[in-house]
């Protein structure tokens, strides 16, 4: 799952100045594009035709939520296992989270799991999502810069999320500037070096 801005397709203007996001949203085995307006929240997904080319908006909607790019953040992941990739917004500042699952025609109709998680929060603290085990649903993980600590919540959308996830795992080699990465099942600490 790639997470980046980008200011424009091939000088179409195409999600010019606004977040673009990469998923399989309609499960067909081709990565989308997701373009998000994070001022009034407002989506649009350009699918994949079966050569992967990309050809404009297919569907969109004023979804009107995860509209704060400073406290807000969008990820993308099949939360439910259903092969589509699905929204997540998480709030930096208060660690709620929201998903809005892809029905099967890969668009996303309002938001399906809500918590109240409370983790995850402030600056020094990233969180990211990817599929930590080996059971094809992607988890949510949470990185401390500052300790290195990190924190895992596996299946959270399926099962009965934890309020704090558990449990803390110490990793005094991945902190403050280093990238945890999520790959193959596995965590890893990225340091540039």
């Amino acid at each position: 799952m790639v997470q980046f801005f980008l200011t424009g397709l091939s000088g179409t203007g195409w999600c010019s100045g606004l977040q673009l996001l990469v998923g399989d949203f309609n499960g067909d085995n081709y990565d989308d594009l997701l373009c998000s307006d994070t001022n009034n929240g407002f989506k649009w997904i350009d699918y994949a035709d079966r050569s992967g080319h990309f050809n404009g908006t297919n569907w969109s909607r004023d979804a009107g939520w995860c509209t704060s790019s400073q406290s807000q953040q969008i990820v993308i992941g099949d939360f439910n296992g259903d092969s589509r990739d699905d929204m997540l917004c998480h709030d930096k500042t208060n660690g709620f989270k929201w998903i809005d699952y892809a029905d099967s025609l890969g668009q996303f109709n309002g938001i399906d799991w809500s918590r109240d998680a409370r983790w995850c929060t402030g600056t020094i603290q990233g969180f990211l999502v990817g599929r930590v085990n080996r059971d094809n649903i992607d988890g949510m993980v949470c990185h401390d810069y500052g300790s290195g600590n990190i924190w895992v919540d596996y299946n959270f959308a399926i099962s009965e999320p934890l309020d704090a996830p558990a449990p803390e795992l110490p990793n005094t080699e991945c902190s403050h500037n280093d990238q945890l990465l999520i790959q193959n099942n596995s965590l890893y600490c990225f340091n540039g070096r």
